[in-house]
């Protein structure tokens, strides 16, 4: 029990990089969903909706099903932008318009 407790507790896997990256990603979601409801329709749906978002968002990170899902989708965004073409990448050349 004490080992399991230590491991826990290491501070290299409690604020490893990528944990802090989808708390930041959640936290900042969750803040402009609250703050756009606070925006549009009042103060009190802004107070009930920022909280909200952020535990749904948890929730569905913290499920296999979804968190699953999730991680496809964001391996499908990432694979797409860098698997391009070798003819397509931008050339540092100013460009120059036909004449």
């Amino acid at each position: 029990m004490t080992g399991l407790r230590e491991r826990r507790n290491d501070p290299e896997e409690l604020l490893d990089e990528e944990s802090l990256a989808v708390l930041a990603i959640l936290l900042a979601v969750s803040l402009e969903f609250g703050f756009g409801f606070a925006k549009t329709v009042d103060w009190w749906a802004g107070l009930i909706a920022g909280p909200t978002a952020l535990a749904t968002l948890v929730v569905l990170f913290r499920l296999r099903r979804t968190h699953a899902w999730l991680v496809r989708a964001a391996t499908w965004v990432v694979r797409a932008r860098s698997h391009r073409p070798p003819g397509a990448a931008e050339s540092t050349a100013p460009r120059v318009p036909p004449r």
